[in-house]
């Protein structure tokens, strides 16, 4: 991103970037949805204005409009670095996203956290502190070296071993080099449902 752009995303950055929909008469669930990286697109003041400061955009905000739940969650990281930086200069690193989570969802017997890219790299990170949570991850990332992001804190550098305490439902497609490269890492874990997609689209979301 240039100086431009960045002004503009430090600007939403001191906002809170995630929004909360209490729902009567719902199933008593809790549902988590995460945005990734192409939040908006291409990285351009036009584009972030359109899409950020005019919209308001949430991915999964139209999908999830008639789930049966009565509370659904939506984050964004408006950085565009798999939320090491978390989505606000308050909420600042994964941490402080985790212990958000819990709050609002230790009350529920059910939660399930949907994302796609680097939304499902996170929804995977969350989902192993999180009882009873369900993981509907499309093409999640699992080492961020092969994005080019080398952490100085390696806690979430590579994920596989967090990818081991709750159900996970990963979709990705078998003719995307980069969505094999993070399958492989992982394709011996037991508790994580495949679904392979005949494709070489990075993240479909079904």
């Amino acid at each position: 991103m240039n100086q431009k752009i960045k002004k503009k995303v430090n600007k939403i950055y001191k906002k809170k970037n995630y929004k909360i929909i209490l729902n009567k008469n719902k199933m008593n669930r809790c549902l988590i949805f995460f945005s990734g990286n192409g939040i908006f697109f291409p990285d351009t003041i036009e584009e972030f204005n359109k899409t950020i400061e005019i919209r308001d955009r949430y991915e999964w905000e139209q999908i999830s409009k008639d789930v049966n739940a009565k509370k659904v969650i939506f984050m964004r990281d408006i950085k565009k670095n798999w939320y090491q930086k978390g989505i606000s200069r308050k909420i600042n690193n994964i941490n402080k996203i985790i212990l958000l989570l819990k709050k609002e969802t230790k009350k529920f017997p059910e939660i399930v956290l949907i994302g796609s890219s680097a939304g499902g790299y996170l929804a995977s990170v969350v989902g192993n502190y999180l009882k009873k949570a369900y993981v509907i991850n499309f093409a999640g990332q699992v080492d961020l070296i092969f994005e080019g992001l080398k952490l100085k804190n390696k806690k979430y550098q590579n994920i596989s071993r967090k990818m081991k305490n709750s159900t996970i439902f990963y979709f990705f497609s078998n003719k995307n080099k980069n969505d094999l490269i993070h399958y492989n890492l992982i394709r011996k874990n037991n508790n994580i449902k495949f679904f392979k997609f005949d494709s070489n689209i990075h993240g479909p979301a079904v």
